[in-house]
């Protein structure tokens, strides 16, 4: 897309946030319930409520919003925090990232 948009003086830019406390899951979520799913659905949520409990506020990403949408280079991604997080996603082979993050769906947080 930054592309296609360029020729028009238009650009693209990306801000990745990493988690950050906003209530966004527990306001927007409705979750289907079922009891053949409910070992990992537990964890899933108790992992959910782990990263909101420690999550840091969300005004770095406005600051990065901020940042982006005033910067004029062709830089395209902007990082918030949760940096080595997306590296790890991005240099990982996807079978170690799937194995990583379905661990998650075997055991809780440790409290």
């Amino acid at each position: 897309m930054r592309f296609e948009l360029k020729p028009h003086g238009i650009r693209v830019k990306l801000v990745e946030p990493a988690h950050f406390k906003t209530d966004f899951i527990a306001r927007s979520l409705q979750w289907a319930e079922h009891s053949a799913y409910e070992p990992q659905l537990g964890n899933l949520m108790a992992w959910v409520s782990h990263s909101d409990e420690n999550a840091p506020s969300p005004e770095p990403v406005a600051e990065t919003i901020f940042k982006a949408a005033t910067d004029s280079s062709e830089r395209l991604r902007y990082p918030v925090k949760g940096c080595l997080f997306l590296v790890l996603h991005a240099i990982l082979p996807d079978a170690i990232w799937r194995s990583m993050m379905g661990a998650g769906m075997n055991r809780r947080p440790k409290s």
